[in-house]
């Protein structure tokens, strides 16, 4: 019995830290670059009609293909959607730190932001299931 309960409290452990590390990469993603935004700005030479472009249509776009991984997520594919939303987010954040323009940038930001919606937002339930 002591042995199958130690077992068990080990794998929600591991579990809860997987999880906490994954909150912590979305938090720190995105706050580094609310953060970084006056170097972008500098950087890519953007203006803040780009900026305002680059803040609002990847929370419009992301509002509107979310709901569709609640229903997926119901219907069973919550593990896939959890690893197909980590690999975007990793992907879509390496891009986005090597990006040279405005365009590119914005593909990454649409592609970012429902990428971190699957990954940290369906990852708080269990993945088993």
């Amino acid at each position: 019995m002591y042995r199958v309960l130690r077992r068990r409290f080990r794998s929600v452990g591991s579990l809860m830290m997987v999880m906490l590390v994954i909150t912590f990469l979305d938090e720190f993603a995105f706050g580094t670059r609310e953060a970084a935004w006056p170097l972008m700005r500098a950087d890519l030479g953007l203006s803040y009609t780009q900026i305002g472009i680059l803040i609002g249509l990847p929370t419009l776009t992301s509002g509107l293909i979310e709901p569709l991984w609640g229903i997926f997520s119901t219907m069973g594919y919550r593990k896939q959607l959890v690893i197909m939303g980590g690999i975007v987010f990793t992907l879509s954040l390496f891009a986005f730190a090597f990006t040279p323009s405005f365009n590119i940038l914005l593909i990454t930001e649409i592609l970012l932001y429902p990428a971190s919606g699957a990954f940290v937002g369906l990852d708080m339930r269990r993945l088993d299931r």
